[in-house]
C-alpha cells in the first residue's frame, strides 16, 4: 500500500540493523525484512557459514529460484486456464449451433 511518502523503517536482517526509505506500508517492509532474515538464518545455518556477503548471495539466488519457480508456475496455470476457456466457449458456440431458433408463440 502506497501512502504517497516515504519514510525510514528499521528492520534487522541477520543481525544488522538497515534503514529502509519506502514508500510501502511498514507492515509490509518489515514482513519482507523478516522473510529475508530467516532466509539468511536457514542459509547460514545449513552452510554453517557466517560470512554475510557468501550467506547474502546464496540467499539471493535461493529468492531467485523460488521466484522463477513460482512464475513459471503461474504462467502454467494461465496457459491451461485459457486452453479450458477455449475449450468451454467452443462447447457453448457449437450447443448454440445445434439449437433451433426461439420463435415466439
Amino acid at each position: 500500500m502506497n501512502t504517497g511518502h516515504s519514510e525510514s523503517i528499521p528492520v534487522e536482517i541477520f543481525g544488522r540493523t538497515y534503514l529502509i526509505r519506502a514508500k510501502d506500508n511498514k507492515q509490509y517492509i518489515e514482513n519482507l525484512a523478516k522473510m529475508v532474515d530467516e532466509k539468511m538464518e536457514e542459509v547460514g545455518a545449513a552452510t554453517k557459514t557466517v560470512d554475510s556477503v557468501r550467506v547474502a548471495v546464496l540467499t539471493a539466488l535461493n529468492l531467485a529460484d523460488e521466484y522463477t519457480r513460482a512464475r513459471e508456475h503461474y504462467e502454467q496455470q494461465i496457459r491451461r486456464l485459457s486452453a479450458e476457456r477455449e475449450t468451454l466457449l467452443e462447447m457453448i458456440d457449437s450447443a448454440l449451433d445445434e439449437e433451433p431458433p426461439i420463435t415466439p408463440a
